[in-house]
């Protein structure tokens, strides 16, 4: 298997290799006898003409046929892959970089395509070239033996998944706007690799069970579809959200539930609830009960946690995207509606929707993410309430303090996985919502977050705030 990297009109590989092709057809000539190819793009839309061409002349075969095609594009159309099939030893995937990479590595210079090139051999020595970040850690997790992890987290049935999903919180968020002065910045170190080597999680089939939970000791870890109405006490901390996906200024979590609403939560989260908010239960619906292990992933955190410590630059971010990677993989919905590349004339593409066949491979086991985020919130509020009085912004995994003062509640180290970093010391800081901030560190570089746009460049302080146009790196104008 040999791995690529195409840019404008040429495929450079990962062992000096290059080929370039003229036209869709010089490239069709070159994949026939190319042997087993991964090449990865950074441009979808440039791909397009030899999409067109192969899809006139070649036929749709999900099960990888000779002479035939196959593709992955979202319904939304976020392009996955496209696979050209010549016969069992003439084979070429065509993935999207940044589906594999995530951070907005390019390759759009010169200058950039041997960084990228060194990037991929260090997923092509692990084995781990595949079509997304969550493949590739899955992979990475399981090693292969699909049937031994599927015997602990087995495929769950579309009403369970479905009965379950609602558990699955998100993130506790929170924003006091302003323009504050000296604060930092505080993250736990790879939180949810942490609590997938540290925390009791759940295996195996789900029991269900009407009405509230009873002690099981075989099956402790429950989740509770509960009728409740509740009120956020003086001290506490609205991590219940309303039902609707906001972001922005609007996504602030319930302060008060204004009667009663059903809720499906974790025991981890059921305990949040009562330690947050008065509450009162109505009823108890129904739960789904499960067993509970430690051991499922030690050995995965282990290595790559070891690997991330020990490394700095490219290697280090592959050991950091390979665990982080593993929680949204579990918790992926399967991708039965896509969009298939249709052409008349081998020139101009149109876009069909179709239904993907479902896979015996599936790895998706909901209730593993449900806990790990109910335990990263709970880690999360512990520390902002350790620090009530200078917490002024918090997002998922971490928080910023007011002071530069050590954090309290948590173990500080600067790489240790499960502990608290001070990753950024600010002499001021402007917090104008969720995931929109800047901070001004002491050597006069500046943090941009900046949510759905890109600013490659601060925005002047003076001009940081409610009510002020911008313009992103894209040319899109902005009102703060």
């Amino acid at each position: 298997m040999k791995i690529g990297l195409m840019v404008d009109n040429a495929i450079y590989f990962t062992d000096g290799s290059k080929t370039t092709f003229s036209c869709p057809a010089d490239l069709l000539s070159y994949v026939v006898g190319a042997g087993k190819l991964t090449v990865y793009l950074t441009d979808f839309s440039a791909f397009n003409p030899f999409m067109a061409h192969i899809v006139a002349h070649l036929p749709r075969n999900e099960h990888h046929a000779s002479l035939s095609w196959d593709a992955i594009i979202s319904t939304k159309g976020r392009f996955f892959s496209f696979e050209v099939t010549i016969d069992r030893d003439n084979r070429t995937k065509f993935y999207e970089l940044s589906n594999l990479l995530r951070d907005g590595y390019r390759a759009d210079t010169g200058d950039s395509i041997p960084h990228i090139l060194e990037i991929l051999r260090i997923y092509e020595q692990a084995d781990l070239c595949r079509i997304t970040a969550g493949s590739a850690s899955m992979k990475a997790y399981h090693e292969g033996d699909i049937r031994d992890y599927q015997r602990h987290f087995p495929h769950l049935t579309e009403e369970q998944d479905r009965a379950l999903r609602p558990a699955y919180l998100g993130g506790y968020m929170t924003a006091r706007e302003g323009h504050w002065g000296e604060c930092i910045d505080i993250d736990c170190n790879s939180m949810y690799p942490s609590i997938l080597r540290d925390e009791w999680l759940p295996f195996g089939t789900p029991e269900h069970y009407d009405g509230a939970y009873q002690q099981d000791d075989d099956m402790p870890l429950h989740v509770d579809k509960i009728i409740f109405r509740a009120d956020l006490k003086p001290d506490g901390y609205a991590f219940l959200n309303d039902g609707r996906m906001r972001y922005g200024r609007d996504a602030a979590r319930l302060t008060t539930t204004d009667g009663y609403i059903t809720r499906t939560l974790t025991d981890i989260d059921q305990k949040l609830l009562m330690e947050n908010y008065d509450v009162t239960v109505y009823k108890h619906v129904e739960g789904w009960k499960f067993r509970r292990s430690k051991g499922f992933f030690f050995g995965f955190v282990s290595q790559y946690g070891a690997m991330k410590m020990s490394n700095t630059g490219d290697r280090r971010q592959f050991a950091k995207l390979i665990m982080n990677a593993l929680v949204g993989k579990m918790a992926s919905m399967p991708r039965d509606g896509i969009l298939l590349p249709k052409s008349d004339d081998g020139r101009m593409l149109d876009w069909i929707p179709a239904k993907k066949q479902a896979s015996n491979l599936n790895t998706t086991y909901l209730p593993v993410p449900i806990w790990v985020n109910a335990y990263a919130r709970r880690r999360l509020l512990h520390v902002c309430r350790a620090n009530a009085d200078r917490l002024v912004y918090a997002n998922t995994d971490g928080c910023a303090l007011l002071g530069w003062d050590v954090p309290q509640g948590c173990e500080v180290d600067p790489i240790e996985l499960g502990k608290w970093k001070i990753s950024a010391k600010y002499e001021r800081m402007t917090i104008l919502a969720i995931n929109r901030y800047q901070g001004w560190k002491p050597d006069g570089t500046v943090d941009i977050c900046m949510a759905g746009n890109l600013f490659s460049t601060p925005i002047p302080y003076s001009q940081y705030h409610h009510g002020v146009e911008v313009v992103d790196d894209y040319g899109t104008h902005v009102m703060l």
